[in-house]
C-alpha cells in the first residue's frame, strides 16, 4: 500500500469551508498600523499562514506589498506573520 500524503491543508479544509462568503470590502480592506486584529483563515491558498495560527489574536506591524505584518504570541515566543487582509478581520 502507499502511504497517503499530508498537504498543507490536510484534514483542514472541512473546517475552512464552513466560513462565510468572502466579499468585496473583505478584499480592499485596510488597516492601520498598531491596530489589533484576529486572524480568521478564508477557504483561499493567497497570504494564508499556517492553519494552526487560526483565531489568534496579534498586533500589525507593518504592511508589505498588499499583505501586512502580525504580531503573534505562540507560547513564549512572538512570531512575525506576513498575512493577506482577506484573513485579518478587526478585533472586538
Amino acid at each position: 500500500m502507499v502511504k497517503r500524503s499530508r498537504g498543507f491543508l490536510s484534514g483542514r479544509t472541512r473546517q475552512l469551508r464552513s466560513g462565510r462568503k468572502l466579499t468585496v470590502s473583505d478584499q480592499v480592506r485596510e488597516y492601520k498600523v498598531g491596530s489589533n486584529v484576529v486572524i480568521a483563515l478564508q477557504p483561499r491558498r493567497d497570504g494564508m499562514v499556517a492553519p494552526r495560527y487560526n483565531g489568534r489574536h496579534g498586533k500589525i506591524l507593518d504592511k508589505q506589498g498588499e499583505a501586512y505584518i502580525v504580531s503573534v504570541k505562540d507560547g513564549n515566543a512572538t512570531k512575525k506573520l506576513v498575512i493577506s487582509s482577506i484573513h485579518l478581520k478587526e478585533a472586538a
